[in-house]
């Protein structure tokens, strides 16, 4: 499992590098071929030129060489194809310290629901 304390380091650089292109990952598990990571990035969904920065839970193949924060990482899906959406804007509405226990949270169902091997970091 990984500590609190590196997902706030995590996050509070993505705060503090505006970084447009960026997609951050800190992974914390593997399973079948799998990397399961907190990814983040800046995000302008309106496209109004207002980023935000945002993270979620997501997954995708160890052997993928693209990293878009939106394309590349997916959320996991269950059986009837409904999103088990994590994706959350960091800071602003949401300080660091309950995005930190929030992930901290999240990434452990994640580890008994999909990790479920012994292969988290």
């Amino acid at each position: 499992m990984i500590k609190s304390a590196a997902i706030r380091m995590f996050l509070k650089e993505v705060l503090n590098n505006e970084d447009y292109e960026t997609t951050w990952t800190l992974e914390f598990g593997y399973e079948d071929g799998t990397r399961w990571a907190l990814v983040a990035a800046w995000m302008d969904y309106d496209g109004d030129g207002d980023w935000k920065p945002y993270a979620k839970l997501a997954c995708q193949p160890n052997n993928s060489a693209m990293q878009e924060y939106d394309i590349d990482w997916m959320m996991p899906t269950d059986e009837n194809g409904n999103v088990d959406d994590t994706e959350i804007q960091i800071g602003g509405v949401n300080s660091i310290d309950d995005c930190v226990g929030w992930f901290m949270q999240e990434m452990q169902r994640f580890e008994d629901e999909y990790v479920k091997g012994d292969d988290t970091i």
